[in-house]
Formats: C-alpha cells, sequence, structure tokens
C-alpha cells in the first residue's frame, strides 16, 4: 500500500487537507486499488442511506473510524450492515446537501465551462485558482455519489467531479454517461478542462444540432473557438448567449464578447500602426522602434530589407545600423549588420535613381507597367540586391524561379534568412508544378534548419508551405499539423497577415476532412478579418460554399457561392468544379457563362501545369455531359488520357482521371448502359471486365450506382440520384435484389471506389468476397518462399496498451525472419518485407487523428521514438515478394476516404506490391486472433481462394460460438 492510499478516508469524509488535495487525486487517477476502494465506499454510502431511510425512527450513532486500511473492505462492509440494522454506523459519511454537492451556494466557480444539470449551472463569477485566498471547492460528498451511483446517475457523478475541476475523476463516468445533448455539453467541458479545442468542438456542436439554442452548448463552443484563437465568432457565440437573457449568463456573456473583440482590435491595431512605420521606414528611413521589433521581428526583418534597398544614400542606409543589430541579436547572427555596412560602402550616384523607383515598388506607388522595365534596368545594373527584392513584387515568379533562386542562393552564403527563402520559393513552384512529393522533401530539409536557428518567421511560412504540399498530397493530419503551428508562431509574433491565411488553411483542410463545424468556424474567422479584399473574401466563400455543398445543404451553398458586393467571380478550378455540380443539382440560367469564362481566363492565366490542364478538362466534361453527352464524353476521355500520362504523385492528374471515371460511370448508369459501366469499373482497374461474379459499387454526392454479374454472366444494375444525406455506412447499400444476383458465386469480387472502398458490411457474412483496389494485373514474383513474422512488439508506456498474445515463433517456420519484441520497430519492419512471400503482424492498432488519417500499427520505438507504421510509410515502400500480408491488428483496415482515393494500410499494402491483404475495421479479442487467423493462412496455403477461406472459417468460426468480430475482417486483394 502507498502512503497516499491513507488518504482516502479522509478525502471521502471530505476532510483532507486542501493543501494535500492536488497530490492525492493526482494519486487516485493511477492507483487502480484506492479507484475500486472509493467505489465500494460510495456503494457502501448509499446502501446506509437506503437502509436508514426504512428503519424506524431513532438516534442515530455516527462514529468516526480512521482506518489505516487494516481491515479488509469486505469485513468493512459487514460491519456497516449490521451497524445499519441497529440504527449506529461505523463510518461516518459527512451529510450532505443538494447543494453542497452541485455548489449552487459557492461563492463562485472554478469550472470555466459549463454543465448541463440546472442545479450545477447556477452562475458564480469565474475564479482561477492563483492564490492562497481564491476559492477551493470540497470534495463531492460520498453519500450522494452513492446515491447517484445507485441510480445509474453516471451523467450526475461526472457532473459534480467537474465543477470542481476535477477532469479525471469524471472521465470513466463520462464514458458511460449515454448519449444525447446533456452528455455532448458535459464531455466539451471535460475537453475544455484539458484544452483539447477541437474536441470540445465536435461535443459541442453536436450537443447544439440537437438543441440550437441550449446557452451551455452555446457556452462551450464559444469557449473552443476562443481556445483556437477564432475570437471574433467566438464573440459571435457570446452575444447569442447573451441574448438569451438568464441571469448571470448574460452579463458575463457580454463581458466576454466585449474582451474579445478588445483582443481582435488591439492586434488589427498593432498591425496597423506597424505598417505606417513600415511606411515611414521606407519614404523617410525613420528606424523601427526596439518594442516594434521585438513585438514583429519577422515583419521587422522584411521592412529591413527593403529599407536598406530603398534607402538614396549612404547615410541613409548607415542610419538603419542600431536596427540591423538588434534583428542580428534576435537571430543569432551578423548578417544584417554585415550587409548594411556592405551596401553602405557601394556607389550611390548609380544606385539612387535604382533606390527611389524600389521605394515606390515597395510602397505601392510604382504603376503596373513599370515594374517590367524597372526590372530589366536592375539587371544591367550590379545590385543584385535591388533585383532581389524587386522580383518578389510580381504576381508569381513563374518564368523567373530560376533567376530569383540563383539570386537568393548567392544572398544565402552570407545570410541564411535567403537560403531558407529560395528553398521555400523552389518548393512552392513545385506545388503549384504538382511535384507535391518533390516538395515536401525540400521544405522539409529547409524547415529543419530554420527550426535549428532563430528566424522564426521563415519557419512560419515555411509551415504554411508545407502545410498546402501535404493537403496536395491529401496527407491531411500532416496538412493540418503544419497549418496550426503556423498559426501559433503567427499569433506570437505579431503577424497579423499570417494570422489570417493560417485561418484559411486550416478551414480547408477542415472542409477537406468533411469537419463543416469546424471550416465554418476557421472560415468565418478568417472572413471577418479579411479587410475587403476580394481575391481571398472569394477564395474563402468557395471554401465554406464547398463545406455546405459536401454537408448536402445545397441552397446554403448556392448562398456562399454568390461574390461579396463589389467583387467578382474567383477565377480558379476549386470554383468551377463547385458551380459545376451545383448546375446538376441547382442549376441556374447564368451558369454556363460563368463557367466557360473562368475555364478560359484559368487556361490563359499560364500557370496550369500539365496536371492543371487535365483537371481543367474534366470540369469542362463534367458540366457539358449533362447537357451534350457526346462533346462531355470527349473532354473527359481527353482529361484521363492527360492524367494517364503523368505519375501517380500528381494529385491534379489523378483527381482528373478518378472524377472522370466518376462523371462517365455516373452517365452510363442515367442512362441505362449497364455493360458500359461495368466496363468503365474495370478500365479503372487496369483489368478486364469480370465474366462472371463482380459488383461493383460508386457513390457520388446525391448519385448512386451499383451493378450486380451473377454467376452465370447476368447482369444487373440500380441507378439512384436522389441520395439526401453523406455515405456514413455501406450496411444495406446494395439491394436484396441485386445481392440475389450474386447467389451462386464462388466468391465476389467487389469493385469499390471512394469513399465505399475498405467499408465493412457491404455484402453479408455468408459471401465470400474481396476488395479489388489495385491498377492491373502484378508480376509473379521471383523471390524463395519467405515468412515475416513480426510479434511483441513494445510501444512507448504512455500509449498504456497491454501485452498481446502472439503466435510462437518457432511455428513461422525455419527460413522465417522473426522481429520480436524492441527489435519490431518501424524502419526494420519496412526493411525485412522487402524479401517477403508471407507477412504477419501481431501487434495493437490504433486510430489517432494526431498520427495519420488512417489507422496505423504501433511497434516498438526506434532510436528517435518512432514507432507509428503508416499508410504514409507503405506508399513510399516496394514489396516484390507480392506477399500475403495478415495484419493481426485493431482496426487495421479502416481507412480514411478522400473524394479521389481511399486511403489505409490495406490499400497502401496492395499498391506497395502486396496480392492480399487480411485486415480488421473494429477491435479484435487478443485471445482469440491468432487462433482464427491461424486457421484462415492454413486455408490458402492448402490453395483455398483466399476470399473463400476467410468465409468458410468465418462461418465456421461463428458456429463454434466465436465472436462476431470476425465478420469486420476484410479482404483486399
Amino acid at each position: 500500500m502507498m502512503p497516499e492510499c491513507e488518504d482516502l478516508h479522509s478525502y471521502a469524509d471530505g476532510e483532507l487537507d486542501p493543501a494535500r488535495l492536488p497530490a492525492f487525486e493526482t494519486h487516485l487517477v493511477g492507483c487502480a486499488g484506492c479507484q475500486q476502494d472509493f467505489k465500494d465506499l460510495m456503494q457502501l454510502a448509499a446502501l446506509g442511506e437506503e437502509a436508514a431511510a426504512r428503519a424506524p425512527a431513532r438516534p442515530r450513532v455516527l462514529v468516526l473510524r480512521r482506518l489505516a486500511r487494516p481491515a479488509p473492505l469486505m469485513a468493512m462492509a459487514a460491519t456497516l450492515l449490521v451497524s445499519v440494522v441497529t440504527g449506529a454506523v461505523l463510518v461516518r459519511l459527512r451529510p450532505a446537501s443538494g447543494p453542497e454537492l452541485w455548489l449552487s451556494d459557492a461563492p463562485s466557480r472554478v469550472l470555466e465551462a459549463r454543465v448541463s444539470r440546472p442545479e450545477a449551472d447556477r452562475h458564480h463569477p469565474y475564479s482561477v485558482a492563483r492564490a492562497g485566498g481564491s476559492f477551493v471547492a470540497r470534495p463531492p460528498s460520498l453519500t450522494e455519489l452513492g446515491a447517484l451511483e445507485r441510480r445509474g446517475d453516471h451523467g450526475g457523478i461526472a457532473v459534480a467531479y467537474l465543477i470542481r475541476g476535477q477532469r479525471d475523476q469524471a472521465a470513466p463516468y463520462l464514458q458511460s454517461a449515454g448519449e444525447g445533448p446533456e452528455a455532448d455539453v458535459d464531455r466539451a467541458a471535460a475537453a475544455l478542462l484539458r484544452n483539447e479545442w477541437l474536441e470540445a468542438l465536435e461535443q459541442a456542436d453536436r450537443a447544439l444540432r440537437a438543441s440550437p439554442r441550449r446557452p451551455q452548448a452555446l457556452w462551450n463552443h464559444a469557449l473552443a473557438l476562443a481556445g483556437l484563437g477564432l475570437h471574433q465568432t467566438a464573440a459571435d457565440e457570446f452575444d447569442q448567449v447573451a441574448g438569451l437573457g438568464e441571469p448571470g449568463w448574460s452579463g458575463e456573456a457580454r463581458s466576454r464578447a466585449a474582451d474579445l473583440r478588445r483582443q481582435i482590435k488591439a492586434r488589427e491595431e498593432a498591425w496597423a500602426a506597424f505598417q505606417q512605420a513600415r511606411r515611414r521606414l521606407l519614404t523617410e528611413g525613420t528606424p523601427l522602434s526596439p518594442e516594434q521589433i521585438r513585438s514583429a521581428p519577422g515583419q521587422s526583418r522584411v521592412s529591413f530589407y527593403d529599407a536598406v534597398r530603398a534607402a538614396p544614400s549612404r547615410e541613409r542606409v548607415l542610419a538603419l545600423l542600431p536596427m540591423a543589430e538588434l534583428l542580428d541579436q534576435l537571430a543569432g547572427d551578423r548578417a544584417a549588420t554585415d550587409y548594411v555596412r556592405r551596401i553602405a560602402g557601394g556607389d550611390f550616384a548609380r544606385r539612387r535613381p535604382l533606390a527611389e523607383t524600389y521605394a515606390a515598388l515597395a510602397t505601392g506607388t510604382l504603376p503596373a507597367g513599370e515594374l517590367g522595365p524597372f526590372l530589366d534596368r536592375l539587371r544591367a545594373s550590379k545590385e543584385s540586391d535591388l533585383l532581389l527584392g524587386a522580383l518578389l513584387y510580381q504576381p508569381s515568379l513563374n518564368g523567373h524561379l530560376e533567376e530569383y533562386v540563383r539570386l537568393a542562393t548567392a544572398a544565402g552564403a552570407n545570410d541564411p534568412w535567403f537560403q531558407l527563402l529560395a528553398e521555400e520559393k523552389q518548393g512552392d513552384a513545385e506545388v503549384l508544378q504538382d511535384h507535391a512529393p518533390r516538395a515536401v522533401e525540400r521544405l522539409e530539409r529547409a524547415l529543419a534548419r530554420c527550426e535549428a536557428g532563430r528566424l522564426s518567421y521563415r519557419c512560419l511560412v515555411l509551415e504554411r508551405s508545407l502545410s498546402l504540399a501535404y493537403v496536395m498530397l491529401h496527407q491531411l493530419v500532416l496538412g493540418r499539423d503544419h497549418a496550426q503551428k503556423a498559426l501559433q508562431l503567427a499569433l506570437r509574433d505579431g503577424e497579423w497577415l499570417h494570422e489570417r491565411k493560417s485561418l484559411i488553411d486550416l478551414g480547408q483542410v477542415a472542409r477537406l476532412q468533411g469537419d463543416l463545424p469546424l471550416a465554418r468556424a476557421y472560415l468565418e474567422e478568417a472572413l471577418h478579418r479579411s479587410g475587403g479584399d476580394c481575391r481571398e473574401m472569394e477564395a474563402i466563400r468557395v471554401n465554406l460554399a464547398t463545406a455546405y455543398y459536401n454537408d448536402f445543404q445545397v441552397a446554403e451553398a448556392r448562398r456562399w457561392l454568390r461574390p461579396s458586393a463589389g467583387c467578382l467571380p474567383p477565377v480558379d478550378l476549386a470554383y468551377i468544379g463547385l458551380l459545376s455540380d451545383l448546375s446538376r443539382r441547382n442549376p441556374q440560367p447564368e451558369d454556363g457563362r460563368r463557367i466557360t469564362e473562368a475555364l478560359a481566363a484559368s487556361r490563359a492565366s499560364g500557370d496550369m501545369g500539365p496536371g492543371k490542364r487535365a483537371l481543367a478538362d474534366h470540369l469542362e466534361g463534367r458540366f457539358q455531359i449533362e447537357r451534350d453527352r457526346a462533346a462531355g464524353q470527349a473532354l473527359l476521355r481527353r482529361a484521363i488520357a492527360g492524367a494517364a500520362a503523368l505519375p501517380e504523385s500528381d494529385a491534379s492528374a489523378q483527381k482528373a482521371r478518378t472524377y472522370s471515371y466518376t462523371a462517365l460511370l455516373m452517365d452510363a448508369g442515367k442512362h441505362g448502359e449497364h455493360a458500359q459501366a461495368l466496363a468503365l469499373f474495370a478500365e479503372e482497374l487496369g483489368t478486364q471486365p469480370p465474366a462472371a461474379c463482380a459488383l461493383g459499387v460508386t457513390v457520388d454526392d446525391e448519385r448512386t450506382l451499383i451493378l450486380a454479374r451473377g454467376p452465370g454472366g447476368e447482369l444487373a444494375a440500380q441507378y439512384d440520384g436522389g441520395r439526401m444525406k453523406r455515405l456514413e455506412t455501406v450496411a444495406g447499400l446494395v439491394p436484396a435484389r441485386l445481392r440475389k444476383v450474386l447467389d451462386g458465386c464462388a466468391a465476389v469480387q467487389v469493385m469499390a471506389r471512394p469513399p465505399v472502398a475498405g467499408l465493412p458490411d457491404l455484402l453479408p457474412p455468408g459471401v465470400a468476397w474481396s476488395y479489388r483496389v489495385s491498377r492491373g494485373a502484378l508480376a509473379a514474383s521471383t523471390l524463395p518462399a519467405r515468412r515475416l513474422l513480426v510479434t511483441g512488439a513494445v510501444p512507448p508506456p504512455s500509449l498504456r496498451l497491454s501485452a498481446l498474445g502472439s503466435p510462437s515463433p518457432a511455428g513461422a517456420g525455419p527460413s522465417a525472419v522473426v522481429l520480436q519484441g524492441a527489435a519490431a520497430t518501424p524502419g526494420r519492419v519496412l526493411e525485412a518485407m522487402k524479401g517477403a512471400t508471407e507477412i504477419q503482424i501481431h501487434a495493437h492498432g490504433l486510430v489517432n487523428p494526431e498520427r495519420s488519417d488512417a489507422s496505423f500499427i504501433a511497434l516498438s520505438p526506434d532510436a528517435r521514438g518512432e514507432f507509428a507504421l503508416t499508410a504514409e510509410d507503405l506508399e513510399r515502400a516496394r514489396l516484390p515478394g507480392r506477399p500475403l500480408v495478415l495484419l493481426a491488428a485493431c482496426y487495421s483496415a479502416r481507412t480514411a476516404h478522400y473524394l479521389y482515393q481511399s486511403h489505409g494500410l490495406a490499400a497502401a499494402f496492395v499498391h506497395a506490391g502486396a496480392k492480399t491483404v487480411l485486415a480488421a475495421t473494429q477491435e479484435i479479442p487478443d485471445g482469440e486472433a491468432p487462433g482464427f487467423f491461424d486457421k484462415v493462412l492454413e486455408r490458402i496455403r492448402a490453395g483455398q481462394p483466399a476470399a473463400v477461406a476467410l468465409r468458410d472459417e468465418r462461418v465456421s468460426y461463428v458456429a463454434a460460438g466465436g465472436g462476431r468480430w470476425v465478420e469486420q475482417v476484410l479482404l483486399f486483394e
């Protein structure tokens, strides 16, 4: 027994010294013995109260026996029962009343959030416990907690802990508190206590969807928005609470809204003041103050470089020396000081007119038509630093990138700022040219160098560039993480402009993840701050419209797509794609003209690489096929051909290909051309149309097409153009009449497209079926048979994962490679896979959006602490052994679905070269997994087709009384 356990009874009685409360509560969270004893005490207390209520009225003796726990709990229980009968209770439990349990008479509150129970939701001033005089709530009454426990009121117990700020004690009761808006409100409060803003926002939003004016949900939603830095939208939410007129809460809501708006105004005014100071720096040579430099070091350095370039004399340059010295002090080098001294020693008779023109360029007063001639003058001069700066004032570096990189690289020999800038601009160009993987490698290297130094502004911009690159690759978790880091740096360093742009980046990621509430929160906040910039405002509105469209709110999407007053519609492919879809579901007379004009402008911009040209062809074809089938089909075929000539890493090309097949498939289904549709399913996979026993499934917005080919070649189909909500499950998606067509099939090959591919329950468990996920036929392996067994991995203790039972390494065979225990790191596993023809991984599978969009396998950490084997890792791997892969890991078939691809471990293994993959979509019972999977493998090794082997063993296993988890094991081929 640990010493802290001695405090349990004092804690239960509410008499523990407040100074010892934090230490004991920390102990209680991790001590299973104290947790169980505490629960027993609650139940005994409730039993005593219940028996006392039934006993005849007589004097009761309440005697405290502060046991040093020599007496076992069961003996204590027996004593208590006897005492109840005689009217004496030998364990004193502090009498408690409702107000004390719910703190309804407390002078202040320690929980900033609100809870669902009206008794606990009375308004008190919020008190942050920073000083000894702050209100400290006593622990909840054991008697009343026991009574709540007896009633099964776990939500009430959770609230009693939450209002005391005891999030860990509340956690297990929140898990069992059931569903509904009340539980969602309380879970949001718990997430707010943990500073988990995204989780709190999601829970509060769920409560608001069920009850839109619920004040507690609005309040918690506003707190979550404020925690995310979305102060304007948070203030608007608090305004809604204030409008409800609740005593106390309305006044605090008004005060909070005003405070948030003051913060926004202060930051905006600071930014405006900085811009004014910057203008004086460029036009008059007035240096920025040390306070301004320290508050916005990145923009100060940008302005410093422009000021040196704009300085018309040696004296004006030297006047910037104190500013340079402070910038060098912040950066930890001498680059700015050396730059001042070098330029001050130049020939200002030649430089002065160029510097004066540069000042006009940097302050926005140079006429647009004069930029080209000015660049030519700079090229003819020897003032390379002026040319380096002026090139960035062009709308695009397109056509000048090589020149810019050469100049920046030369400047970077003395100044790391320009080394990083050269890498950043090359990475940005690679993203625009659809070479996102190359960009990621370059930008990650640059970011590592940046973080090793002290140039946080360059880190901020690199984080934003990396976010865009990962979004282009649809690695949305990484895209979100880098955008969040950029936002944090922008908030810290006073970068108002990048703060707004990072909000847009995060809103776009949330929209791509299908999270409408979060997308709205980020994008509406950015719109509040857009300052009338039409280009930015319309980009935000297109993102918002797309988020609503993806949520099947077509009218709301139309509303957001209308340009702001005084602005023109944007000219980009995202706008064209959304307008094309809206014109199918909610056509308007001007749609055709707008699409034609936007496409013409996009193609004429000169910014389109071949991938985006294919995507533009697709968008035009997607619109036209609803009006002129032949013309639309021709454009879609052109898009597919254009994409086929480009690498799979070109995200725009892959979107053009996938979306074009979607349009062609839905067109064929709509017109009853079922054989043509089946041929399209097969063509997309690079194979011939199946002669028998096949199922084709595709879902796109409101449209669904399902084809079934039976054992005799008979073909039946169903096309539905009236879906009213997003696809959440495929259970029941295939109608009974099409399932009947498949009767008699030994095994069914399922050609399913995103977002269906990889979902369980598409066909009944008694059917042998598999997902076909690769393109084209795989060449047979020439490697000798070799098994790889990964077992007994030891994930980091912080994950709190139990040890797993695994097959014996001795049973893997004499030629097997066994990676076991600490040796089972991601790097070693990936290396060993290259020579394997059969791979078994017995490990924990986890779903954690912080690590990967899909599930990942938790292995032993390597020297850098990396333990996760992800789909992203496998996408870079090659498996020439064409292995059979068994993933005996929970959630290993869990797939993230994007509009143009399904992303997960199983599909990644197939794309890497695996012939067959077995994986599960849910938790796997540890004691049952090895036996079941061993028998499936035995059947496959004996020559039985994998789909049949899985089905037969599944049916046999369930018939013998095994768990139905085996019905969630999927086969990918």
